[in-house]
């Protein structure tokens, strides 16, 4: 049976036409989106990056930087206490009692702590940033309160030179009431010993 000549007429047509130079005009109009939408997708898009990013800063932050509040000298993060060490702040056997830092990330920053014999202050951006003090030179403390969420409570040392040192603790969980006790405490036994 031969094919039909109609049939063979189709097939070379078929074969000869390029499907994809049809005339558009026959295809139905694309609809374009409208500029609310453009700008919908941009700013959602833009809101969710900005949303992402904030989070890993937040869990970046929370891993590198001191706990907040005034924590016992057990609870001081390794690396911190690497720095610490780095820095020459402890003496050989020498533990940290309470430990303070009001430094966001590096507490190079700022960190003031309180071991069994002396008082450090540590501020980097200060013209001599360690000021270490013996209990045995304090002749005078006192405190200034605030249990602001802002704003550090403030503990005032008067040295036996007539100098005097000031340093924040966080007033968050009581902190400033643990850290002035602990010292108040560390230094009357220093000043009955002595007499």
């Amino acid at each position: 049976m031969t094919p039909s000549r109609s049939r063979l007429s189709t097939c070379a047509w078929i074969r000869t036409t390029n499907f994809t130079d049809f005339d558009r005009s026959l295809e139905p109009p694309r609809r374009k989106w409208p500029v609310w939408v453009w700008l919908l997708i941009i700013i959602g898009g833009g809101g969710l990056l900005m949303s992402f990013t904030c989070c890993v800063g937040l869990i970046y932050l929370g891993t590198v930087s001191p706990k907040l509040g005034v924590v016992p000298g057990n609870s001081v993060r390794e690396e911190h206490l690497d720095t610490i060490n780095e820095l020459g702040l402890l003496d050989e056997g020498e533990s940290i009692q309470l430990f303070y830092s009001d430094a966001v990330v590096d507490i190079r920053d700022g960190m003031y702590f309180l071991t069994d014999g002396k008082v450090v202050v540590y501020n980097r951006s200060l013209a001599e940033p360690t000021t270490i003090v013996p209990i045995e030179r304090i002749t005078d403390m006192d405190v200034t309160y605030d249990d602001s969420f802002w704003n550090d409570s403030q503990i005032q040392l008067t040295l036996d030179d007539g100098e005097e040192v000031w340093f924040p603790v966080s007033s968050d969980g009581g902190g400033d009431q643990r850290f002035y006790e602990k010292l108040e405490t560390l230094w009357k036994q220093r000043t009955a010993a002595d007499q």
